[in-house]
């Protein structure tokens, strides 16, 4: 069996589906309760309803997910491809720098690696939890769908991913099937082209990251073993719906969520500053500390002493506003822990060194995790949240490194943008979809 494959996906019908815009949505797990509201508004057939549905007094939400994917078939909303099929996305989207970007993605199924086999074929970086993994499994056994795809992130120094988006689509003109802009503000563009074996080839002896959806894929891996109990055809139950940007792609941007303090009382910031003096240099700046903490990006690049450069903003309320980096002490605390890869991580050494052994926070002392470094910084100064830390981007060789070397990264430690969003294509789990 191929590691990865072309199907034939459940897709929106083009002819049905006026505006793209009113029924594709983000991955389910970054949905407010807010943003939920309003992406159900915007039509009957908004893919939250499947996604993310809600429960009513005589079904529970599983059960009504379930009955919307087989009305929306049977009306002709979602229609099968007729053709085992690959999937192009293109993104195109601005970063937080306003510099313009793109990102190539190949969605597709990768097979659910068995236990006997190679281990590490498929390579995650954070922990995953029972509750959202139940929550997902509960899904797929009324669906029998996978509706969101896992983000993999694999090598491909010699580009032949982008070779082959040129040979089948751009040398085609051909023009994409759905081109919608998503709440994000990212414009996605989707071509469907039949599967071709140049394609499975690619990720021969390829291992595999997980960037996005953890609990996706450990959900898949779960079905998966139930399934191989019951007197059923597993192969379709083999796979997972994923999608596939290349290491080298530009437009690979991960983002480390920025942490905003709230709760915080009794802080004496004379021995804080002290602290923190031990391992950091501290600078006071006047300006946006997010023009500094960009400054800072190189910290993907090695410098001449062959260490990356750990730095952060730092907001605090009726203090100021200040730059801190890493110093000669800081490296060396770092190198004490019993980790090969994780000390290279701007998150880890937040929580390891500042708010463990500095502020001496309780494990469950509650964050607020804040993707815009501009709003961080009004909560401190305009409400009511103590103190902000602002993080620089995640380089994906450290992902690589953590993954390689069986190291979990603390949680919410990246935030990759843009998201591959969901409604897209859709895996039913039957054997007329392979």
């Amino acid at each position: 069996m191929p590691l990865v494959r072309g199907f034939r996906a459940l897709r929106y019908n083009a002819g049905k589906i006026v505006d793209f815009s009113d029924v594709i949505t983000p991955p389910y797990d970054i949905i407010t309760h807010e943003i939920r509201e309003d992406l159900a508004k915007r039509s009957e057939y908004n893919f939250v309803h499947i996604d993310l549905p809600v429960e009513d007094l005589s079904k529970t939400k599983y059960e009504k997910a379930s009955e919307l994917l087989k009305k929306w078939q049977r009306e002709n909303i979602l229609v099968r491809e007729r053709q085992t099929s690959a999937y192009w996305l293109k993104q195109r989207f601005t970063d937080i720098r306003g510099i313009q970007m793109e990102r190539l993605a190949l969605l597709a199924l990768t097979k659910i690696p068995e236990e006997k086999e190679n281990s590490s074929q498929i390579l995650p970086h954070e922990r995953t939890f029972n509750k959202p993994v139940e929550d997902r499994k509960a899904l797929i056994h009324t669906t029998n769908a996978q509706l969101s795809p896992v983000f993999f992130i694999f090598s491909d120094k010699e580009r032949i991913l982008q070779q082959c988006f040129i040979k089948y689509v751009k040398n085609n003109n051909k023009p994409p099937d759905i081109s919608v802009v998503t709440i994000d503000g990212v414009l996605n563009e989707l071509w469907q082209t039949e599967w071709n074996e140049e394609i499975t080839q690619l990720f021969e002896n390829k291992t595999l990251y997980i960037a996005d959806g953890h609990h996706r894929f450990q959900t898949a891996k779960k079905v998966l073993e139930e399934k191989k109990k019951e007197d059923i055809n597993i192969e379709p139950y083999q796979y997972v719906l994923t999608g596939f940007v290349a290491f080298e792609d530009p437009g690979l941007l991960i983002y480390a969520p920025h942490r905003v303090i709230n709760n915080i009382t009794d802080i004496d910031y004379d021995t804080f500053f002290s602290e923190m003096g031990k391992y950091f240099n501290i600078t006071r700046v006047e300006n946006n500390p997010v023009d500094y903490v960009l400054q800072k990006q190189k910290e993907c690049e090695y410098n001449n002493n062959k260490k990356y450069s750990h730095c952060f903003g730092l907001i605090i309320k009726n203090k100021g506003r200040f730059l801190i980096e890493i110093n000669e002490e800081g490296y060396k605390k770092l190198c004490r822990e019993k980790t090969r890869a994780l000390h290279e991580v701007n998150v880890y050494i937040l929580h390891k060194v500042i708010f463990e052994e500095i502020l001496k926070l309780e494990p469950n002392v509650q964050l607020i995790y804040e993707t815009n470094p501009f709003r961080c910084i009004e909560m401190v100064e305009k409400e009511k949240a103590e103190m902000a830390f602002l993080i620089n981007p995640i380089c994906p060789e450290i992902i690589k490194k953590c993954a390689d070397n069986g190291e979990f990264m603390p949680q919410k430690a990246t935030y990759f943008f843009p998201k591959i969003p969901s409604g897209l294509v859709m895996y039913e789990l039957t054997k007329e979809s392979l």
